[in-house]
């Protein structure tokens, strides 16, 4: 079947792998007006999947496609400290899954942008990429 049905392109997340899903974030940004769209090698990202600029500045993207497990605190303290490392002018830190509280306060605390499994099908639907979640 592959990522995209051939009737609809429908997302199918239940068969999508983790770089995959980053190739799909990487392809919402560039539908949406980003310039310069890359996605980080598989290994060794220092904390970025995808990196893209936006009025000249740069903003670096977060990954992770899980199914159930929550993202904590934890993952968005080391986001945030690549953002610091790369310069960049903000992040997003988007899941098929959701956040715990703590954060989600993290995140406010420091201007992080976090997109879960709801608002990840919004803008995907918004950009016409008709996202399937079936777990």
């Amino acid at each position: 079947m592959g990522l995209f049905s051939k009737k609809k392109k429908d997302i199918h997340f239940e068969i999508v792998t983790g770089n995959d899903f980053e190739h799909i974030i990487a392809y919402y940004f560039q539908l949406t007006g980003a310039k310069k769209v890359e996605v980080s090698p598989p290994s060794n990202d220092g904390g970025k999947d995808v990196v893209f600029y936006e009025k000249k500045k740069k903003y670096i993207v977060e990954c992770k496609k899980y199914t159930s497990q929550k993202i904590g605190r934890p993952k968005i303290q080391q986001f945030h400290s690549a953002i610091i490392n790369e310069n960049a002018a903000g992040g997003i830190f988007i899941t098929t899954s959701y956040f715990t509280l703590a954060a989600i306060e993290y995140a406010q605390k420091h201007s992080i942008e976090i997109w879960d499994k709801d608002v990840l099908y919004t803008k995907l639907k918004k950009a016409k990429m008709n996202p399937r979640f079936h777990f």
